[in-house]
């Protein structure tokens, strides 16, 4: 749960909405990024990160599983600091 924390507080803190609520105590992360869909995909594919969108795309949901590091954390949040 520490990097599925650390993702929220990420993305909270450059302001995404977050729709997990702090705190929770689940390795998933659900957030609206706000941005042209288009390019949210290809930042993703460039970046060799796999997130589920959902609401037609307005949001994303990542599964922090045990696999993941802390490095792959901090690299979504390094894409996702580049939508703007």
């Amino acid at each position: 749960m520490g990097l599925a924390h650390r993702l929220h507080d990420g993305l909270s803190a450059q302001g995404h909405t977050v729709l997990t609520p702090p705190g929770n105590h689940s390795a998933i992360v659900a957030f609206e990024h706000g941005r042209d869909i288009d390019m949210v995909r290809r930042s993703l594919d460039d970046a060799r990160i796999r997130l589920s969108f959902k609401e037609g795309g307005a949001q994303l949901r990542a599964g922090v599983a045990l696999f993941n590091t802390a490095e792959e954390i901090d690299l979504l949040l390094d894409v996702t600091s580049g939508w703007s």
